[in-house]
């Protein structure tokens, strides 16, 4: 059948004569592009499921850079990830120290040959058993820390002794040395090595709160995500729907940008009607390519009050509403998918 797929293909191109070799080849890439698409499916449905709280971490200090640096020199195929860390740990709203803490007691410093060979270095496993396989470490630890922030801020494994309960159960029917008691007392001496923790995370049983973020729309259908795009970076996450659907305020607090077609040079040139709320907490959220604004700047906002109707306006390549959330007000965009659950 591919066979014939692609033969019709080449006669729909004009291609010539083509040996069996390439058409072989071609089959071959097909194949593997379907299993990689299956597999991040299966990692995805592993990553979001067992979800039963909800919870946020916040900053109690800084990453002591000497030590950080440090730890990192002895880490092996982890010794040049500490930035990549770093990235992910603040995409995910999760300590970095906690995060890299756990990479290293997982892959032995580093040395695993599941980080070496599967570029696995949380000890990820498919559904089905048996340890996954990434085409990077980057794509690993991405994965990891989507799988931490699942552990921690939704399901309340918010210390180092719960989270053993996950990764290393003591008295689990596969742990016959019983070596599952030296997790919890490793991590935790790793993390002294590392410079100590730099979050306090809370854990909130019973679903979404105030501390937490809603998706911005009703029935959402999510047409792109956070990440690389077309060859340059998506900054944010876009929900397809029809002009004058009713957008929300993802939480509470003040708007501080409202603006109509945002002209180039003014830090929201492409997004067409904006609008920006600040939270209080260090985040900000972004409305974009709206057809109505229904605020005004310096407006109190209550999460979930109907802020504007989507649109098509700015640089948009149909109907859709582009939302971020930031870190600063004019930048620092994160991953919104973890904090809206998504």
């Amino acid at each position: 059948m591919k066979k014939q797929i692609l033969m019709q293909c080449i006669k729909w191109f004009g291609i010539g004569a083509v040996s069996m070799t390439l058409l072989y080849g071609v089959a071959a890439l097909i194949f593997m592009l379907m299993l990689i698409g299956a597999l991040a499916g299966q990692e995805n449905s592993q990553a979001a499921s067992n979800a039963t709280g909800s919870g946020r971490c916040s900053a109690i200090g800084a990453i002591d850079e000497s030590a950080w640096n440090q730890s990192f020199k002895k880490a092996g195929a982890l010794k040049d990830k500490g930035d990549v860390i770093k990235r992910i740990a603040e995409e995910q709203g999760i300590d970095p120290v906690l995060f890299a803490a756990i990479a290293f007691h997982e892959t032995a410093w580093g040395s695993s040959n599941a980080v070496m060979t599967k570029n696995n270095p949380g000890g990820l496993m498919y559904n089905g058993g048996g340890l996954m396989v990434f085409p990077t470490l980057d794509d690993g630890l991405a994965s990891m820390g989507r799988t931490l922030h699942n552990r921690i801020v939704k399901d309340g494994k918010n210390t180092i002794e719960k989270l053993g309960s996950v990764y290393a159960p003591v008295g689990a029917d596969n742990d016959p040395q019983n070596s599952n008691q030296n997790w919890v007392p490793t991590t935790t001496a790793i993390v002294g090595k590392l410079g100590g923790l730099t979050k306090n995370c809370d854990s909130a049983a019973g679903g979404k709160s105030e501390a937490s973020f809603i998706i911005p729309i009703d029935n959402p259908v999510v047409t792109s995500g956070f990440g690389s795009r077309w060859g340059t970076m998506h900054k944010g996450q876009d929900f397809g729907m029809a002009v004058g659907t009713p957008v929300k305020a993802a939480k509470s607090g003040k708007v501080v940008v409202t603006m109509h077609l945002a002209p180039s040079g003014s830090g929201y040139g492409g997004y067409g009607n904006v609008v920006q709320i600040e939270h209080g907490d260090g985040k900000w959220t972004l409305y974009a390519h709206l057809s109505e604004v229904l605020v005004t700047n310096g407006q109190d906002v209550k999460q979930g009050d109907i802020i504007a109707k989507s649109g098509n306006t700015g640089d948009s390549t149909g109907p859709h509403l582009h939302f971020e959330i930031r870190t600063e007000k004019s930048g620092g965009q994160i991953d919104p998918a973890p904090l809206l659950g998504l």
